[in-house]
């Protein structure tokens, strides 16, 4: 199996939650100010630049999932036909392939061997434009299936086999790992920003105690 592309030191420096008291200025804590979903849309990007060492990325995407919404967004998105959405844009992919990846939890190689049973038996809808290899991937994070990794070709049928199946299996679950982490770091920080605002609103208690422990 082809060796895993290793990430920067500037790729895991932007997974670091800052705690209180970084400098202000310095740029830990700019990247703070960013927020962890801008965060985790520069860690995607830096992933699926080093991925391009070993697989063609030229079309993919990765697609979380909002289960608000029943919809998805696409933080990462490249496609040499120039489809590529916004990043926090929300998107319809009920009944295609990436809902069928999520909602089986399996990866999948649609090859025109098993394209035709997924279409007729699994009841598919084709969206978007026809890629000729089709291969997706499930994020997950704990128990929970987040989100879909995919890559695909437009032109070549053959371009993904079993072996990218296997090696993209193993970087998806290192990315559902860092989502799960972000996510965590955000809740802190949430919990953090409230407990401050409480804080703040409280008003000073002064109080006297004698030495008898009375107050």
């Amino acid at each position: 199996m082809r060796p895993l592309p290793q990430l920067s030191s500037a790729c895991s420096r932007r997974l670091r939650y800052t705690p209180q008291g970084t400098h202000p200025n310095s740029p830990e804590q700019n990247q703070h100010r960013r927020g962890p979903c801008r965060l985790l849309e520069e860690l995607m990007e830096v992933v699926i630049e080093q991925l391009g060492r070993v697989v063609d990325t030229r079309n993919c995407f990765v697609a979380l999932y909002n289960p608000d919404t029943d919809s998805y967004t696409k933080p990462v998105e490249r496609d040499i036909n120039g489809q590529e959405r916004a990043p926090g844009e929300q998107v319809d992919l009920r009944g295609g392939l990436t809902d069928y990846v999520r909602k089986s939890g399996k990866p999948l190689l649609l090859t025109d061997q098993n394209r035709k049973e997924l279409v007729e038996i699994e009841s598919i809808k084709p969206l978007g434009t026809r890629a000729e290899c089709w291969l997706g991937i499930p994020l997950r994070v704990r128990d929970e299936v987040c989100g879909v990794v995919v890559f695909q070709s437009y032109d070549n049928p053959t371009l993904f086999t079993e072996r990218d199946v296997e090696l993209l299996s193993i970087v998806a679950g290192s990315l559902g790992r860092t989502i799960e982490r972000q996510r965590a770091n955000a809740e802190l920080r949430e919990r953090e920003a409230r407990l401050r605002v409480l804080t703040e609103r409280m008003p000073a208690l002064i109080w006297t105690q004698n030495l008898d422990g009375t107050i």
